[in-house]
C-alpha cells in the first residue's frame, strides 16, 4: 500500500498550555477591532505504522503553530514539527532505525459549533456536555516531512531491510537515500480545546488573553512507504 499513517497519540501538557502538534493554539489574543490570532506550542508522543502490522517506531515531536481566524469557529495557519522515531527489531525482523524529522505545512481548523452557532452559542446555558461538544474542533493539514537517519539496520542479502535508492555504486551495490521526504496528505487532527482562564481577562493593553489545554490525536497518511527508512518488498 502507498499509504501509512504516522504520528497518533497523546498530549504531554506542561505549563503555559503546550499542547499536541496540529491543535489548535493555547494562546489568543483578541478585541473588539481585531480578528483573532492563535499561537501555539507543545509536545507529544509518535507512533509510526509502516509495513508491520503494529506500530513499528516511536518517538516524541515538538510543535508550533499560528492560526488566524476568518469567522468565528474558522482559522487557517501555518505549521511545523520536530521529533524523532525509534524503530527496534520485532520477533524475527531485524530492520531497527533512529531518525529525527522536520515537518511543515498549512492547514484549517474548525470549532464546529462555533462555526454554525456563532456568538449565540456562548449566551446558552453552560453544562459539561455543552462545553465539551463546545470545545471540540477538527483540523486538516498539508504537511511536508523530511526524516534524516542517524542510523538503520541494512543487509544486501536481505530485501526486506532494503530502502529508498539513490543508485548504485561501481559494483553495482545500491547506495540507500540518508533522508527520505513524505508529503502528509491529509494531516487530519480531533481534539479538545477547554479554556483555562476567563474570557474576559484582559492585559495592560486592554486586549482580552484566552488560554486553552489542549488535548489531540493526529493521523497523517503519508503518500510513500519511505518515512520509516524501508521500502516494502
Amino acid at each position: 500500500m502507498k499509504s501509512i499513517i504516522t504520528i497518533l497519540l497523546c498530549l504531554v501538557v506542561v505549563s503555559f498550555a503546550k499542547s499536541q502538534p496540529g491543535c489548535p493554539s493555547p494562546f489568543a489574543k483578541t478585541d473588539e477591532t481585531m480578528k483573532r490570532f492563535q499561537i501555539g506550542i507543545g509536545g507529544g508522543l509518535t507512533a509510526l505504522k509502516g509495513d508491520r502490522k503494529s506500530a513499528n517506531a516511536m518517538g516524541t515531536a515538538g510543535y508550533f503553530n499560528f492560526d488566524y481566524q476568518f469567522v468565528r469557529g474558522l482559522y487557517a495557519g501555518l505549521r511545523m514539527q520536530l521529533g524523532s522515531l525509534k524503530m527496534s527489531p520485532v520477533n524475527y525482523d531485524n530492520r531497527e532505525s533512529d531518525d529525527r524529522y522536520f515537518g511543515y505545512g498549512a492547514g484549517v481548523l474548525i470549532h464546529p459549533i462555533e462555526l454554525i452557532n456563532g456568538a449565540d452559542n456562548r449566551r446558552r446555558a453552560t453544562s459539561m456536555a455543552r462545553n465539551l461538544v463546545k470545545d471540540f474542533y477538527i483540523a486538516v493539514d498539508v504537511l511536508n516531512v523530511s526524516s534524516r537517519f542517524n542510523s538503520v539496520y541494512r543487509d544486501l542479502s536481505d530485501y526486506n531491510s532494503y530502502g529508498p535508492i539513490e543508485g548504485n555504486d561501481a559494483d553495482g551495490v545500491p547506495i540507500f537515500k540518508n533522508r527520505v521526504t513524505s508529503l502528509m496528505l491529509p494531516s487530519l487532527n480531533i481534539g479538545l480545546a477547554p479554556v483555562l482562564n476567563s474570557r474576559t481577562q484582559t492585559d495592560s493593553s486592554g486586549k482580552k488573553n484566552v488560554i486553552r489545554l489542549v488535548l489531540n490525536a493526529q493521523f497523517n497518511f503519508a503518500n510513500n512507504d519511505e518515512l520509516d527508512g524501508y521500502t516494502p518488498y
